[in-house]
């Protein structure tokens, strides 16, 4: 008799792997990613929104491409080999986890009641993943440990503005994982006014320390209907 594989999610509950929905990520090659997510978990993490999931294509389309080379130099299916990449508040892990599969070396992270998800995620991909992904907790405004990279070639934001009350702690612990040449890919879901309001105190913060580039609709407005999403590039100053 099979025992039922349950993920722990601490405060946020205790989720049988057997009622999980599943997400299919098709890459541009024909392979298929696999998300796991759940609304039964008591925490907004636990579920991949429409943000991350065009955060992902963008990046697909666009990043891998211009790390391919203008002249097609690097046409492998792996052309993120090499390439550091840290993902911040990743909840399911889509971004990451996608990054993964074109060769990055990547570090999903989120509080720890979510890492079990995002473990399993990692888990039912393994046999797809071109470079190394591992999950790891992580709480914004903490001093980063010794196993966290700096000056990585990717920091990854999906829907992380959200309350004010951690904007600094996010700034902070963006400015610590980035180095002169890495770049920060954010993507925010402006459904309501205040939220609007929080990404414009968030770019007052980070816009200290980076330059904010806004990615032009057309870029990704295809890969999704809706218009409340956007992409900003950021660079450290």
């Amino acid at each position: 008799m099979s025992t039922r594989r349950v993920l722990d999610l601490g405060h946020c509950g205790k989720i049988p792997v057997d009622t999980l929905f599943q997400l299919h990520l098709e890459t541009r090659n024909g392979h298929m990613i696999t998300l796991h997510q759940s609304k039964m978990a008591r925490s907004l993490g636990s579920w991949v929104y429409d943000g991350a999931s065009v955060l992902a294509r963008y990046i697909e389309a666009y990043v891998i491409d211009s790390e391919c080379g203008e002249d097609g130099s690097k046409t492998n299916e792996r052309p993120l080999t090499g390439k550091s990449v840290v993902e911040l508040g990743a909840g399911t892990g889509i971004v990451g986890i996608l990054m993964g599969y074109y060769g990055a070396d990547v570090i999903t992270t989120d509080l720890e009641t979510l890492v079990p998800l995002i473990q399993y995620n990692i888990e039912r991909n393994a046999h797809a993943l071109g470079g190394r992904v591992r999950a790891e907790a992580l709480c914004w405004g903490d001093d980063l440990r010794a196993n966290f990279p700096r000056n990585v070639d990717y920091i990854i934001l999906a829907n992380c503005v959200y309350y004010e009350g951690v904007l600094e702690l996010l700034a902070k612990t963006t400015k610590q994982l980035a180095g002169k040449q890495s770049v920060v890919f954010a993507c925010y879901e402006e459904r309501i006014p205040e939220i609007r309001k929080l990404i414009e105190k968030w770019h007052e913060i980070v816009g200290e320390f980076f330059a904010i580039e806004e990615i032009p609709r057309e870029y990704y407005r295809c890969m999704a209907e809706l218009d409340c999403i956007r992409i900003v590039k950021m660079k450290a100053k």
